[in-house]
């Protein structure tokens, strides 16, 4: 598919339609994630410390999705599974939105329909990002830049309705309404999804080196260097979840910090990546681009967090210059956070064998979900008791990312075109 453009902006209609799916669902995830945590607690008489467990567990139950996706996706075809775990994904959040709750059994009831609702929910994502991959082309990281710029949109506005909701006095009921809504959503995407094109066999060359030879169509656990490189992207992509988590954990412990720091300083990252998104991802085209914007990225990364510690370890909690110091420094990191999206997104769409895309793509969410369940705990235990130390060793982790990340996908470029050379070489 060549994108036809308007401004830098996508006008085919399958964009278009993938946008409007995007945006509805990440409207309802964003909510969500708020109201799951009310719901959870004051709805259904969970403690704080077994609804964190329960949302901790439903991650594993994620994993097992993002890779049966991508299996299946290989298999029956990604506009299938996408609509199918759309519908089932959009049936579940629903139940477990009239879930009563007040019992052990309606407890362990509402336990397995979140896993399933994040199994499925996984699904959907490999399935929709193996879809793209297949239907994109040369165009598949502007694709996948347009599509992120919709899913900030749509969670910058879900996380004003969680807020709007939160603002007018939130009860038992407005949080169900708030998770039943997200269901129908979902529902509303698996009805739309049935509109799209086939998309499974590759409509244009993926790149220079889709005609590889059958030996190079390795299941991907015997790909070491594609899996080095997706283990090492994950955790360099996991920046953004430190950032978050950290920034809403410094929130709640300094006192003296004021309380629209936080969401003003996503907003700055909201808005950077709005406005940018784009423009970063239409200089990759090859994954050749993607390694020379790799030292880029990580430096951009390394400069936010640095610049937040020496915020935390040289400002005085009184000061109202560290606010806008620190929105600054969020601003920074998101100058990095733009081109780990696209470079990303670009390597493990480009050295993948077309006959498993849906197997790479499985092992890729998988292990950014296995990554992103680690990250919390990492930081609580090591970063965030060190203060501005904390963040300043961050910053160091990943900068040493950057020489393994390019050293990996050169050996997963070598293993898809079959060639004989070292990596030295290839390099």
């Amino acid at each position: 598919m060549i994108m036809t453009l308007h401004r830098g902006w996508p006008r085919h209609p399958t964009m278009r339609r993938l946008a409007a799916m995007q945006l509805v669902s990440n409207i309802g995830n964003a909510f969500t994630t708020v109201a799951l945590v009310f719901l959870l607690t004051r709805s259904m008489g969970w403690s704080s410390a077994a609804a964190s467990w329960m949302l901790s567990g439903s991650f594993l139950s994620g994993t097992v999705g993002s890779w049966l996706g991508g299996r299946i996706a290989d298999r029956r075809g990604s506009r299938r599974v996408l609509v199918t775990s759309a519908l089932v994904t959009g049936l579940l959040t629903v139940l477990l939105g009239i879930c009563p709750g007040g019992t052990t059994a309606w407890a362990w009831v509402a336990a397995v329909l979140l896993s399933g609702v994040t199994c499925a929910e996984r699904t959907l994502q490999t399935a929709r990002n193996t879809y793209v991959g297949s239907i994109g082309g040369p165009d598949r990281t502007r694709i996948r830049a347009y599509l992120r710029v919709v899913l900030n949109v749509g969670h910058s506005l879900g996380l004003g309705l969680a807020a709007l909701a939160s603002a007018i006095g939130p009860s038992d009921g407005l949080w169900r309404v708030l998770v039943v809504a997200d269901g129908l959503s979902f529902l509303a995407v698996g009805l739309g999804a049935r509109a799209l094109p086939a998309g499974d066999s590759p409509l244009q060359t993926q790149s220079t080196l889709s005609g590889c030879s059958s030996a190079a169509a390795l299941p991907v656990w015997r790909n070491l260097g594609f899996m080095s490189q997706a283990g090492l992207m994950a955790a360099l992509a996991s920046s953004f979840d430190v950032l978050v988590l950290g920034l809403s954990l410094w929130a709640v412990n300094d006192r003296g910090a004021p309380p629209w720091l936080f969401p003003v300083s996503l907003g700055v990252n909201t808005a950077l990546a709005t406005v940018l998104q784009m423009k970063v991802a239409s200089r990759i085209c090859s994954p050749s681009q993607a390694r020379r914007m790799i030292p880029a990225a990580t430096g951009w990364t390394a400069a936010g967090f640095m610049a937040i510690g020496l915020v935390g370890a040289l400002a005085a909690p009184e000061e109202p210059i560290r606010a806008l110091l620190l929105m600054m420094s969020v601003a920074v990191f998101t100058l990095g956070d733009l081109r780990v999206s696209s470079i990303q997104w670009e390597l493990e769409m480009a050295l993948v064998p077309e006959s498993r895309r849906g197997e790479y793509q499985g092992f890729s969410m998988m292990t950014m979900g296995i990554v992103r369940a680690v990250v919390p705990v990492a930081l609580v235990g090591l970063v965030i008791p060190l203060g501005g130390l904390g963040w300043i060793m961050l910053a160091g982790f990943y900068s040493a990312l950057g020489p393994l990340i390019a050293r990996a996908s050169v050996e997963a470029e070598r293993v898809l075109s079959h060639r004989p050379e070292s990596i030295s070489q290839a390099s």
